[in-house]
C-alpha cells in the first residue's frame, strides 16, 4: 500500500495549525506584572543581553519570569524597574506566562496559519 505524502502534509500542517493557536489562547488569564529586576546574560557572540524579571500574583500567590525580550543598555533597563506591563498567563498554569501584547502571542500563529493556507491554495490550483 502506498503512503498518500499529499494527505500526511496536508493533515499534519492541520495539526500543526490547530496546535499553535491552542496553545496561543491557551494564555488566556490577564492580569498586570512589574518589572522587578533585570536579568544579564551573554550571546554567542559575548555580547550582553538584558532582559525584565516580571513578577505578578495570581490568587494572592506571587510569580515570576524571565521576558523573552531585550533591553539595549543597563542604563535604560533600570528606568524601566517599577513599571507595570500586562501579563498573560494560563489559568491551569499560573507560573507559565509571557508579557501580554497581541504581537507576542498572535503574531508567529498569524503567520504559521497565512503561509499554511497558500500553501493549500497553490497545492489545490496546482
Amino acid at each position: 500500500m502506498a503512503v498518500d505524502w499529499t494527505s500526511l502534509t496536508v493533515g499534519g500542517g492541520a495539526l500543526l495549525v490547530l496546535y499553535g493557536w491552542v496553545m496561543a489562547f491557551r494564555r488566556s488569564g490577564r492580569t498586570m506584572g512589574k518589572i522587578t529586576g533585570i536579568v544579564e546574560s551573554k550571546d554567542s557572540e559575548d555580547r550582553p543581553i538584558l532582559a525584565p524579571v516580571i513578577s505578578y500574583q495570581v490568587n494572592g500567590k506571587k510569580h515570576s519570569f524571565e521576558a523573552r525580550m531585550a533591553m539595549s543598555s543597563r542604563k535604560n533597563a533600570n528606568k524601566r524597574i517599577g513599571r507595570k506591563v500586562p501579563v498573560a498567563f494560563d489559568p491551569v498554569r499560573p507560573e507559565d506566562a509571557e508579557v501580554a501584547s497581541w504581537f507576542r502571542l498572535y503574531f508567529g500563529q498569524i503567520v504559521l496559519t497565512a503561509a499554511y493556507a497558500l500553501g493549500l491554495y497553490a497545492w489545490w490550483k496546482g
